[in-house]
């Protein structure tokens, strides 16, 4: 099952359609199961997929965008069962899997979120969203939990965009909550595609799934140059079933 996550950067406010063609090209080559987009636009459709967003109506977000959305194919079960500004929890079924997947797709906030001193609703988020993990895992003990989105902080490192708080609040609380995060890597090393920013899009999984493939990393600009978003998105790849004895 490959798990990809991207932030789109609101293709519909920095430069409309022209993004937003490139955004879905980008995503098709990549052909993930379960896509959690973030800042993205209804332009931004996938065919074959059927999807999960919070309201437009919700925060800082014209009519036409969505803090998140998750898609996963149309032949998969899918049911909301949370969402707040920001976030959204939702059931993902896939067929013939042995249990069921708990997405949460999310952003916690950047530090310069109006209306607070620097980092102060970025840590509020952190914690108030580490806790839904925590509480997800306990409530859905047969579920597989997966959480995906814009975390705003690296985390391969004590180092680049973050504060110290909030990185340790996630790494104290994933383990509390049954994950590890896959994509805690320095992107910018040559082994890692030397591309120009941090990753601060990440995909924490549950323990019990088999990272099988990457994690690797979604360029933000085309090897032509031509900018996608500000953020480079994430994708791994892990298996459902256990491994025969």
């Amino acid at each position: 099952m490959k798990i990809a996550t991207w932030n789109l950067d609101r293709p519909w406010k920095n430069g409309r359609r022209r993004r937003a063609d490139l955004q879905r090209e980008r995503i098709r080559s990549i052909g993930a199961d379960i896509w959690v987009l973030t800042e993205t636009w209804a332009e931004i459709q996938l065919p074959g997929y059927r999807c999960a967003s919070t309201p437009s109506s919700l925060g800082s977000y014209d009519a036409s965008e969505s803090a998140v959305a998750i898609w996963v194919p149309e032949t998969w079960g899918l049911r909301t069962l949370e969402v707040t500004t920001a976030t959204l929890c939702a059931e993902v079924v896939p067929p013939d899997a042995d249990s069921p997947v708990l997405v949460y797709g999310t952003i916690i906030t950047w530090h310069g979120d109006p209306g607070a001193k620097s980092w102060v609703k970025h840590l509020e988020e952190a914690d108030r969203q580490t806790i839904d993990w925590v509480r997800l895992h306990g409530n859905f003990p047969s579920h597989r939990l997966i959480v995906a989105g814009d975390f705003n902080m690296t985390l391969h490192a004590d180092k680049g965009y973050g504060h110290k708080d909030g990185r340790r609040i996630v790494r104290e609380r994933l383990p509390l909550a049954g994950m590890v995060c896959a994509t805690a890597i320095d992107i910018r090393d040559a082994a890692h595609g030397a591309l120009e920013r941090d990753n601060i899009d990440h995909i924490c999984i549950d323990h019990r799934l088999t990272l099988v493939a990457g994690p690797y990393a979604i360029p933000g600009s085309t090897k032509e140059g031509d900018r996608l978003t500000d953020h480079n998105g994430m994708v791994v790849e892990v298996q459902m079933k256990a491994p025969p004895p």
